[in-house]
């Protein structure tokens, strides 16, 4: 990057950018040669060790070994799983809940699982949004009836204003 006093100034001449350019490219192909010769001669100092390399096989074989007593283990499990009978699946109906079971579900106090609960939970949520809703639905309709009235009298009153 040019310097801040020379980016704007309309006498810096091309060549000086360009020379800029190239100074820059050739420090960041510099700085990357450096990373390589840095890795390559780690690399090098890691093939010289034979430690590394005995490790690295012992590693291995470790992994090797608990690998094979993972699968030993789960064709066990698989095996134990085949052995017992299908679960027997509960006919669709039984999933089926009625408005009438909904409400008697929200009056209990407990519930045979934490499923049960949270639905009787969510029941009762919904009929007290009901309930808010036919509320706020009767406030609407008198404030409307309300605000007829108002407009009448209103109306009214400007009749008789000008009648006089």
């Amino acid at each position: 990057m040019l310097p801040a006093c020379h980016r704007n100034r309309p006498d810096t001449s091309l060549r000086c950018r360009l020379r800029l350019g190239t100074v820059l490219a050739v420090l960041h192909r510099l700085g990357t040669l450096v990373v390589l010769a840095l890795v390559l001669a780690r690399r090098e100092e890691e093939a010289l060790d034979p430690h590394s390399h005995d490790e690295q096989r012992a590693d291995l074989k470790r992994m090797i070994t608990d690998q094979r007593e993972l699968k030993a283990r789960l064709d066990q499990i698989q095996a134990q799983q085949a052995e017992r009978p299908a679960p027997h699946l509960p006919d669709p109906k039984h999933y089926e809940t009625t408005i009438a079971q909904a409400r008697r579900m929200t009056e209990r106090e407990t519930h045979p699982t934490w499923f049960h609960a949270a639905y009787a939970d969510l029941a009762g949520r919904l009929a007290r949004v009901e309930d808010l809703l036919e509320e706020l639905g009767a406030s609407l309709s008198l404030l409307h009836t309300k605000m007829e009235m108002i407009i009448g009298q209103l109306a009214a009153a400007e009749r008789q204003d000008r009648a006089e």
